[in-house]
Order: C-alpha cells, then structure tokens, then sequence
C-alpha cells in the first residue's frame, strides 16, 4: 500500500472547509463520539479561519430552497405526501413493481455451458441457466430461507397493514412506521412477513421437488458442521442453487467489512457442492461487492447471479430469472475487485485517484473479477450504429449549447425473448492532463426488451459534454 493521502491526514474542521468549498450542501455527520465530524465541525472552522459564515449562508439557503420547492413549507393539509392513504403501503402496484425492479437489477455474472460426467449426456452443451423445470432442485446455504435479509439495511412498511388497532406501542423503532388510530392510540408498523424466500419461490416454480439445507448456521460460516447434512441433501437433487453472501450482521451503516471475500467457509460449501458435478447456479445477497476468486475462475463450472439486496419481491424475481421466466437481467454499476483489493488499498483512504486507484476510471491493480458495466443474457443481442457507419467525432467548443443525436440498433439475435441494457462512454479532451489515468465516463442510456429475432432503435441525446 502506498502513503496515505494529505485529505485523509486532515482533522475534522479542514475536512468540513474544504467539502464545504468544493460546493457540498448537506452532511449527515454528527458527533455521536462527543466529537465533532462531517458538518459539525463548521463552527470550528469558521472559528479557525477555514471557512466563512458567507460560505455557510450559501448553502443553507440552497438546502432549504430545495425543501420550499417541493413544498414542505406548505399548510401540512395542501402537502401531496401527507394524503396519501395507509392502503397504499404495500399495495400489489406497488409490490409488482418492486418485482420488475429486482428482476431489472439482477447480474448474471457468469453462465458457462454445463460440463457433465462422461457418461452423462443430460445437459450437453447447454448452459447452466436457464435450470431445467421439472427436476429435483436443491436450494442450499445461509441465504436459502433469506426473508429479511432481502430488504437490506434500510426499508420500512414493505407488507400491507393489517388491522391492529387499537394498539399502544410507541417504542418505534428508526424505519417503522407510527401508525395513529382513530382513537387515539397507534402501533408501529415494520414488517416483512410478506416477503418470500428463494427457497419458498423456487419451490412454487420449480415444478419439481424442491429441499434445502442451510449448510451453515448463519452467515459468518465459523464452521463446516452443517456441510454434511448439505452435501446429503445436494447429492439427491438434479439441480443445485447455492444461496450465499453477507447480511447486516458482517456489514451495515456503522459496522464495515474488513475484507471482500464471503465470510468464513461460504465459498468451501460452494466448491464442496460443486464437486458433485450437478448444474449449479450461485446467487449472492449482499449490499457491497462480495469477491468470490475461485467460483468466478473460467474453470470452474457454475453460473454465478449477482442479486444484491432485492427487495421484497426479491425471492420471485430470483426464482423466474433462474428458470427463464423472466429475463431481465442488468449491468453491474460497480467494478467488483478480486480479494487482495482490501489488503492493497487503505479502506480510510477516500482519495479514488491514489495508489491503486478505484472504480473503472482509475483502478490499475490486478484485473478485476468483473468489471464496471458487465453483465450476461440467457440471449444474444448485437449493436450497431444506425445506418451502419460510426458517427464522425465531434468537438465541442461550448458544453451548454451542445447537442449531440447518436442512433443505435439493438438486435436480439437469440432466440428467447429479453432486456438489454445499452451504455454510452464519454470522455471529455479538456482537463486530462490532471487525470491521467482517466477513462471514459458513462451513462446509462436506456434499456429495451425485445423479442427474439426483433430490433429496436436507441437514440440518445446528449446537452453537454462529460
């Protein structure tokens, strides 16, 4: 690791000068420590010199200008947001929704052609996913009977309320929702029993048996005693979806991981199951990366879905995508490091231009496990600019008249219907003698689905310059 950055030596009033000076408005900092951090410390740096109380008036008033516009200095009873009714909260528009969105952000990783025994000619040349209806499926790892953990840390009302009134209990927790009743009394509402798990949805779609086995006791995997009751319960299926990854007991806003990988012997399980030379699909959960090192080496045989924390209809959207119900599958907005990143970079050292680097613009370290912008389909498409010729270059001498029209043609070549997510990288020639390192920004256009054998135009605006 190179020195730490002159930024991450600075004490709590310069870092609040210069973020205020850079032109941040709003920082959640607090002195929780009895210290002060983030914005807390402006008093100290105007006091010091650093900052001025012109500086603070600036973007106070931008702050709260924001608040006026969207009228929450309005009569509380003209607010849009106070009207609406408590049916709302986890209405099925709402919860359908929330499916198209988690199935939008799962990644497929990876999703090789399936190599069986010799003597095993099932699923020759197939891939992996989609995995085949009708077949012994096997839901396996601490993530199988995930129902909370699909929210993430942050979330509140995601079910329908029930009728709990009257009811008093004003501890609400920070998320729930305090709900008044008629008479006087409330209940705080903070409820996910309506959420379904892998396990419970790929049992309603399988069309087979389904069984699970945790395989560990939670999510820190201290120890390989539930591997044999797994590896049982894996050697009787056809098929194995391997549910793994992190929760907010390993990471969460005030607890941060020391490393990248999946906690203890997650991945063990994984390549242990992988043994048994059965179609094998591992889905992560998680909020940050995870870094799965061996399971994404070409030689190894599984297909690997990113599925985040997705949500309340999580369990459905992973269950259709693995079985081709759906296939929507995104991009990963994030460069996913192999497991040396946490002992090569400072996890203090916020500068994304030093040392190594971060994110695809700036990163020069090993190759990452996947990169910015990568993502599969259980289809094909093909891109081209419309007319067939790449536009000419273009300089533009002035970023706020500029108007740039670019058409692309997206094909669906394959033969199952799907998304396709398109992505334009720009890069800017002004300024790059201070950036080296830079790549080209991006932009996520816009997504289309399309049948198979179908195309589609994407056209694309652009007022300035990245």
């Amino acid at each position: 690791m190179g020195p730490p950055s002159s930024e991450s030596q600075m004490d709590a009033a310069h870092n609040a000068a210069r973020a205020i000076a850079a032109g941040t408005d709003l920082n959640c900092g607090n002195g929780w420590d009895g210290k002060a951090h983030g914005y807390t410390a402006l008093p100290a740096a105007i006091e010091q010199g650093l900052a001025s109380e012109a500086q603070l008036d600036e973007v106070v008033g931008r702050s709260l200008k924001l608040r006026m516009r969207t009228g929450l200095f309005d009569p509380v009873e003209a607010q849009p947001y106070t009207r609406i009714p408590l049916e709302k909260l986890g209405a099925q528009e709402h919860h359908d929704l929330a499916e198209g969105v988690a199935a939008q952000g799962l990644v497929l990783l990876k999703n090789p052609r399936f190599l069986p025994e010799a003597d095993d000619a099932s699923r020759q040349d197939a891939a992996i996913l989609p995995l085949d209806r009708g077949k012994k499926t096997a839901v396996i790892g601490p993530h199988a009977h995930a129902e909370r953990q699909l929210l993430g840390s942050y979330f509140s009302v995601a079910c329908p309320l029930p009728a709990r009134c009257p009811r008093v209990d004003r501890s609400c927790p920070h998320g729930s929702a305090d709900v008044k009743c008629a008479d006087g009394s409330g209940y705080c509402a903070l409820d996910w029993s309506c959420s379904t798990s892998p396990f419970a949805a790929i049992s309603a779609l399988s069309g087979g048996a389904t069984t699970s086995a945790a395989g560990c006791s939670d999510v820190s995997c201290s120890n390989r005693s539930l591997f044999p009751e797994a590896m049982e319960t894996a050697q009787d299926a056809d098929q194995l979806v391997v549910v793994v990854g992190i929760d907010a007991d390993i990471e969460c806003e005030g607890r941060d991981r020391s490393d990248t990988r999946l906690p203890g012997f997650q991945q063990e399980l994984a390549l242990q199951l992988l043994a048994l030379r059965k179609p094998t699909v591992v889905v992560l959960l998680n909020g940050g990366i995870v870094s799965v090192d061996q399971l994404a080496a070409p030689a190894v045989n599984c297909a690997i879905v990113e599925a985040w924390n997705p949500g309340i209809r999580g369990g459905w959207a992973i269950a259709k995508a693995l079985f081709g119900i759906t296939n929507r599958w995104g991009k990963l907005p994030v460069t996913v490091y192999d497991s040396s990143f946490s002992e090569s970079v400072r996890m203090v050292e916020t500068s994304i231009t030093s040392g190594l680097g971060r994110t695809y613009k700036y990163w020069t370290g090993p190759t990452p496990l996947f990169e910015f912008g990568h993502g599969l389909s259980l289809t094909t498409f093909a891109l081209a600019w419309k007319g067939g010729h790449q536009p000419a270059p273009v300089v533009v001498s002035s970023v706020a008249s500029a108007v740039l029209k670019l058409e692309v043609v997206v094909s669906n070549s394959g033969a199952r219907a799907g998304d396709e997510v398109v992505m334009i990288y720009l890069a800017s020639r002004g300024g790059c003698a201070a950036h080296l390192r830079r790549r080209p920004g991006c932009r996520t256009v816009a997504w289309s689905t399309l049948s198979a054998s179908r195309s589609s135009r994407v056209p694309e605006r652009r007022s300035r310059s990245n």
